[in-house]
């Protein structure tokens, strides 16, 4: 049970940033397909890689504790082969994901 408040505070605590990033580069991209619409630097927000880490750790924390929560309320049964498994699926992940930017820095 422990875990499962851990994960709603988590969800709660990472929904308004993750909300406000997703804001901010949906506008941005649209700003780049149509140049008129200048509102701020589009190009440098989106290879700003502060801003890519920060979105892909809030959206990964907020989707783990997401699917903590999932386990929880409807797979009972089930619920720690499944938190395994959504463990090792986020593990994969976050390798990948870091894989990828050691990759872009060379």
């Amino acid at each position: 049970m422990k875990i499962f408040k851990f994960a709603l505070i988590t969800v709660e605590l990472t929904s308004l940033p993750l909300i406000f990033l997703a804001f901010l580069y949906v506008l941005t991209g649209y700003q780049m397909l149509v140049p008129e619409i200048a509102v701020m630097p589009a190009r440098r927000i989106h290879a700003d890689p502060v801003m890519r880490m920060l979105l892909i750790v809030l959206g990964t924390i907020h989707a783990y504790a997401g699917l903590l929560i999932l386990c929880e309320r409807r797979f009972e049964k089930f619920r720690k082969i499944l938190a395994t498994i959504a463990t090792v699926f986020v593990a994969i992940f976050i390798l990948l994901i870091a894989t990828l930017e050691i990759l872009l820095k060379f």
